[in-house]
């Protein structure tokens, strides 16, 4: 195959197998699967981010051929979809300021994206190994963190293909939700302030 055929060729073979470029978009999480058997009464409102909403992971260059992964809708539907599993009642806000919630909401919960890493190992075979890495922070009333965790979300997979590796990250992704959920729920949120 001449070179110059060789992206078109790609192009062509990923539409084939993968609808077009939405290969390279997660699917929304609009609940989780396996939530906490009870939720915290703590009230909280969270914020998700622009940027956390404009997430790309990407494993090689555009130029180079690569793939992305556009995680923005996972993370606009999923975080939502873990408060509702760890919390009685929460509410989003539009913007990161303590001092302006809503009545009857004392902490502000805010996720961050850390890091993501795709990383292939050949110990006794190969495997796909997808890690998603954020920080959860709760705010207090005064505006002081008053509970953190770095949660990492992981999955593996044999993969001959960046589709496979896609659904691996996906899968890491909804793991990183589901313990979000549940360091969420079992957290003491009375001896924060945080639930009146």
């Amino acid at each position: 195959m001449r070179e110059l055929d060789r992206p078109l060729a790609c192009v062509l073979l990923m539409s084939v197998l993968a609808g077009c470029s939405d290969w390279r978009r997660a699917r929304p999480i609009r609940q989780l699967e396996d939530p906490p058997a009870r939720r915290a009464t703590a009230y909280l409102a969270y914020f998700v981010s622009p940027a956390l909403k404009q997430a790309v992971y990407a494993r090689y260059t555009p130029a180079a051929g690569g793939a992305s992964l556009k995680m923005g809708e996972a993370m606009e539907t999923g975080i939502p979809a873990v408060m509702r599993a760890a919390f009685e009642r929460s509410v989003a806000i539009e913007e990161p300021v303590v001092s302006a919630l809503p009545q009857g909401v004392s902490c502000l919960l805010i996720p961050e994206l850390l890091d993501v890493n795709m990383e292939m190992t050949t110990l006794s075979f190969r495997k796909d190994v997808g890690a998603i890495r954020m920080r959860w922070t709760a705010l207090g009333p005064n505006g002081s963190s008053v509970w953190v965790q770095t949660i990492t979300g992981e999955s593996s997979g044999m993969c001959m293909s960046e589709r496979c590796r896609k659904e691996v990250l996906e899968r890491a992704l909804v793991d990183q939700f589901h313990k979000a959920a549940y360091e969420l729920a079992r957290a003491n949120w009375r001896e924060m302030t945080c639930d009146r």
